[in-house]
């Protein structure tokens, strides 16, 4: 049975570009069993013919089994044939707003035709992204679900660096609003008591670039 089915599906790739054979799941309409010929039968099974259709995925094939050292006996089969693509999904529940894990996205195969373009195929692609929206385990991931993860938070604490040419300062403040890497945000310095805007550059922690020194007050406590 392995050698037909083999034999069916290196046919479908082949005349119809289907993928690759580790591409192609098939559904005989009746099971597959061992075939019995004589032990000098020589050569492997053929495909005499083989029709598909595209749409449902219907085939039809005609092979030429071996029987004995010149002769041959048709074999008719018939099923479906579905085209697989990989796609990620997780492996849990994962609840929105969560940051995906090595252990939380797996590969699974998926009908390609059921696959849109922003399904995610390579797992790298997920692995440290947030969930945008609530994911169940066995639906594709798409690119549209995932998101860059807050690196801070809305009245979160943070520290807040200040740098100029020759000087920097770091000091605590506090975020007014939240943001992912690279994000511009409001933050508050909560010894000067003002509202400045920095670049998020990782978790907790927000850069204020300027070319004047002269504005270090705006980050410096006041002197008494």
């Amino acid at each position: 049975p392995k050698d037909i089915e083999d034999c069916v599906t290196q046919a479908l790739v082949t005349q119809f570009a289907l993928g690759t054979p580790a591409d192609v799941a098939l559904n005989f309409d009746s099971g597959l069993r061992p075939l019995h010929v004589e032990p000098n039968a020589k050569g492997e099974p053929q495909i005499a013919r083989i029709d598909y259709d595209a749409h449902s995925g219907r085939f039809h094939a005609t092979l030429e089994i071996p029987t004995g050292p010149s002769t041959h006996a048709p074999l008719r089969l018939s099923g479906r044939a579905t085209a697989t693509v990989k796609v990620a999904t997780v492996a849990r529940p994962v609840e929105r707003g969560a940051i995906l894990k090595d252990a939380d996205v797996v590969l699974e195969r998926h009908p390609r035709t059921q696959i849109g373009r922003d399904v995610v195929t390579d797992r790298a692609q997920a692995i440290g992204l947030a969930a945008r929206t609530a994911l169940q385990p066995g639906r594709p991931l798409r690119a549209s679900q995932l998101m860059k993860p807050d690196l801070v938070k809305r009245n979160e604490q943070v520290t807040l660096i200040y740098e100029v040419p020759g000087i920097t300062l770091t000091v605590r403040g506090k975020a007014t609003e939240g943001g992912v890497e690279g994000d511009v945000i409001s933050v508050l310095n909560e010894q000067s008591k003002r509202t400045l805007q920095g670049i998020i550059v990782g978790p907790g922690r927000v850069v204020i670039k300027s070319r004047s020194p002269q504005l270090a007050d705006n980050i410096a406590p006041a002197k008494p």
